[in-house]
């Protein structure tokens, strides 16, 4: 397979959207710099016809390449998008997904981390209605803080940094984390080094292949670049590059190719999959041609 027919499904970038910091936008300029046909798609757009899944007026299964680029929420359209996606992956194992939909239905991108429990800091999961909330007042402290996360947000929407005066509306707080009663929420252990930034890996093709360091501002503790983080040069350090290498392994025997690891302190605190950015601030602050080497690394799987 030469590669050389993609298909790329994206948000429907709304008006005012600076293109020029898009990781996705990126990649698809750099395989039309190379001569490939690149065609984008909207999740609006997929349909089912003759048992054939469409992407508008094209089958998928026409498409040599397909990059699944369609960010969280991951609420039931999305859920959906990916369970059609995975049809065309089942009858056509020959179109290589970037990333695997089958896989990216399964891995959810706060959850993964549960899989490697020597890696990461201390980390809860509860709900407003869980019947014992003194782990996470023993958790906090070590510290005076933790750190409530929703399950299906992405660049830090939803984080909440949380103090041990806080602990009386504790039931409330994780409702409005989660947003219900039910719903799972995220306590993580409060790392006070991530003032000094959290170190994003960039995974392909199992091995870590960039960093990019993201200092929070000095009134937050988000280090994303959506939620006011400076980027500023990573290093993958050799503790770092063991962690991403047994990320990675696990990652590529589940069909995920390309993917980033959130890192404080050298722990592990996310492992990110749907689609993976900061790309283009990467480039600017390390030198390297990550998206080039995305997209030659492809060239060997």
């Amino acid at each position: 397979m030469k590669n050389n027919n993609h298909l790329f499904i994206v948000d429907d970038y709304p008006m005012g959207y600076d293109l020029s910091r898009d990781s996705s936008y990126l990649l698809m300029n750099e395989l039309k710099l190379q001569g490939a046909k690149v065609q984008i798609c909207h999740m609006f757009g997929l349909s089912v016809r003759s048992g054939e899944v469409f992407a508008d007026e094209v089958a998928v299964n026409e498409y040599e390449v397909v990059w699944v680029r369609k960010d969280p929420p991951v609420d039931r359209a999305y859920f959906e998008h990916l369970q059609l996606l995975s049809l065309v992956e089942r009858k056509y194992p020959n179109i290589k997904f970037v990333n695997s939909p089958t896989a990216v239905l399964e891995i959810n991108e706060k959850l993964a981390i549960f899989n490697f429990p020597d890696l990461i800091p201390e980390t809860l999961l509860m709900t407003a209605s869980s019947a014992d909330m003194t782990p996470i007042y023993e958790m906090m402290q070590k510290t005076g803080f933790a750190v409530l996360k929703p399950l299906n947000s992405f660049a830090g929407g939803g984080v909440r940094k949380i103090d041990t005066e806080d602990f009386g509306s504790i039931r409330q707080i994780l409702a409005e984390v989660a947003e219900s009663d039910e719903g799972f929420c995220m306590v993580q252990e409060f790392i006070p080094e991530v003032s000094l930034g959290d170190t994003r890996i960039h995974i392909v093709n199992g091995k870590p292949v960039g960093a990019l360091l993201r200092v929070p501002p000095s009134d937050g503790f988000k280090g994303n670049i959506h939620a006011g983080g400076t980027a500023m040069r990573g290093e993958i350090t050799p503790e770092l590059e063991k962690v991403a290498l047994e990320v990675g392994a696990w990652l590529m025997s589940r069909g995920i190719f390309f993917a980033g690891i959130d890192t404080i302190n050298g722990k592990l605190t996310e492992i990110n999959v749907t689609s993976p950015g900061v790309i283009v601030e990467t480039n600017e602050t390390s030198g390297v041609e990550l998206h080039k080497l995305i997209i030659e690394e492809l060239k060997n799987v």
